[in-house]
């Protein structure tokens, strides 16, 4: 493995994909970690014994807090989307490597999900402010699409599918293929990405996928597994939801904008169903059937 990135500083290391990238990360043992953090932030969220830059987000404290980093794994929410620019001049400014951008979910290049997300419009500017950068001193760039957490959002009931109340909501027939990623193939293909694919995957999109499904398949595994038949079934039009995601975002619900998200995962054509390159580079691929069987077991203690 290329021993070129060395030193790993990790943005947005506390959220929901942050947690078990860090942890990861450093239970590879392939790279000196470290934290970047805002001053509000207690160092108390974060593992003993990583180092844990803070900044204000100026640039020059996100310069300092750069400095002697080979790359910066940004992991940030969507609302805070529009602060990597500023990361970026940092990182160029800096000498870092390879900034990875914080994409981690729908493929934001799809002009139809565009239309249905609009943070997605911020997340391909972001990306652009990165391409606008190549080459200055070291920079390089990459932005990896995952499509939906699935064990977590299978966990969470984001995928239209509550566990506890034996519920699901579909949208249009339940049948729409779509691509989903593990958090165990996330965290794993990250280091693939700074180590043995970091020129493959310079200066481009990666694409990383566990398997495609549909909700219908998930509901079908769910069923076995939980022994219950009578699921209590709804349905919902894609655009009916997309309706009324819209206005809990204008009344200022954040929760308006998950709904857009699933929404637009499960849309023909908004969503998308693509095969993942980490099965190239070696990462087993996995079964649906098993990933459900593995979070129902998890979640029954």
């Amino acid at each position: 493995m290329s021993q070129e990135i060395k030193n790993v500083i990790v943005v947005g290391a506390s959220g929901n994909l942050g947690r078990p990238v860090l942890a990861s990360l450093i239970a590879s043992r392939l790279f000196n970690i470290s934290i970047l953090t805002r001053p509000t932030t207690p160092h108390s969220k974060f593992p003993p014994n990583i180092p844990i830059r803070v900044s204000d987000y100026s640039p020059a404290s996100l310069a300092s807090a750069f400095a002697g980093q080979d790359a910066v794994i940004s992991l940030i929410a969507g609302s805070a989307v529009l602060e990597q620019t500023k990361m970026i001049d940092a990182a160029v400014q800096a000498g870092v490597k390879r900034f990875v951008v914080s994409e981690w979910g729908a493929d934001t290049r799809n002009a139809q999900a565009r239309g249905v997300v609009e943070v997605f419009w911020k997340k391909v500017g972001v990306v652009d402010y990165a391409r606008a950068r190549e080459g200055q001193g070291n920079f390089s760039w990459s932005a990896v699409v995952t499509g939906p957490w699935f064990d977590r959002s299978l966990r969470q009931g984001l995928l239209g599918l509550s566990i506890p109340a034996y519920r699901a909501l579909l949208h249009g027939n339940g049948s729409t293929p779509f691509t989903t990623t593990t958090l165990a193939t996330i965290c794993t293909s990250i280091l693939y990405l700074l180590t043995s694919t970091f020129t493959a995957t310079k200066n481009r999109y990666v694409y990383l996928a566990s398997f495609v499904t549909t909700q219908n398949e998930i509901l079908d595994h769910l069923k076995k597994y939980t022994g219950v038949q009578n699921w209590t079934v709804e349905r919902v039009d894609n655009a009916e939801a997309v309706r009324r995601a819209k206005e809990r975002v204008q009344r200022g619900e954040m929760g308006g904008v998950r709904e857009l998200v699933t929404a637009q995962t499960f849309w023909e054509g908004k969503g998308g169903a693509w095969g993942g390159e980490n099965a190239a580079w070696g990462i087993a691929r996995e079964g649906v059937e098993n990933v459900v069987y593995d979070v129902l077991k998890s979640m029954a203690g």
